[in-house]
């Protein structure tokens, strides 16, 4: 499956390798930005490779977690 629910319900991608969901508890406006604050509910992850992007390439965390 391309999606799944996290045990609070929110859907997510099946292959993320990390996911959180929060409940925002607070707003803050800051200039022309919105800073939410979040409060988890819900935290799942897998070991794996995660992506970057770095000085216009692309390229994974392997080796960084030593």
């Amino acid at each position: 499956d391309e999606y799944k629910a996290l045990a609070t319900g929110a859907p997510v991608l099946a292959q993320a390798i990390a996911t959180i969901d929060c409940k925002v508890v607070q707003r803050v406006e800051a200039g022309d930005h919105l800073i939410l604050i979040g409060e988890t509910q819900a935290f799942v992850s897998r070991p794996d490779n995660g992506l970057t992007y770095f000085r216009g390439s692309f390229g994974d965390t392997a080796g960084l977690m030593r």
